[in-house]
């Protein structure tokens, strides 16, 4: 820092130094986050009011619930938030999935073949002739239920 010949010399080392202690301060925090890689906030007022730079999108992660605030800033400085709630995945949950695709693709299961539709559908048009007929039942009454 370049000397002011206009301001006494126990002011210019007080600012000099105040100076080099918020560039030591803010490079410590800094260097913590980066080597975490996460950044812990309390809560979503903790996110709103974490400080986050134009142009740039941070993610905080809250440390009492599960969920990630995903926190940005436009060119003008007006800031924007999306939450998100992220839950533990279980082990066997792949296999679930791959046993309910196999399900599906048994025949019967999970799809009808066309023809099987138009057989229950023929079947369907037969019993709904026969069932009002002169405002009587035409169907046996254990079909009809």
């Amino acid at each position: 820092m370049a000397l002011n010949p206009f301001m006494p010399i126990g002011y210019q080392n007080q600012y000099s130094n105040q100076y080099q202690n918020q560039n030591q301060i803010s490079s410590q925090t800094t260097q913590v986050q980066q080597q975490t890689g996460v950044i812990w906030v309390l809560g979503e007022e903790g996110a709103k009011s974490y400080p986050v730079a134009p142009n740039t999108m941070v993610a905080l992660w809250d440390s009492e619930r599960m969920v990630i605030y995903l926190k940005s800033v436009d060119a003008f400085g007006r800031p924007s938030m999306n939450i998100l709630d992220y839950t533990m995945r279980n082990k066997e949950l792949p296999q679930q999935q791959a046993q309910a695709s196999q399900d599906a693709s048994e025949p019967g299961k999970a799809f009808v073949t066309k023809d099987e539709l138009q057989a229950s559908l023929r079947d369907l048009e037969i019993k709904l002739k026969g069932v009002l007929k002169d405002g009587k039942s035409t169907v046996p009454d254990d079909e009809s239920k």
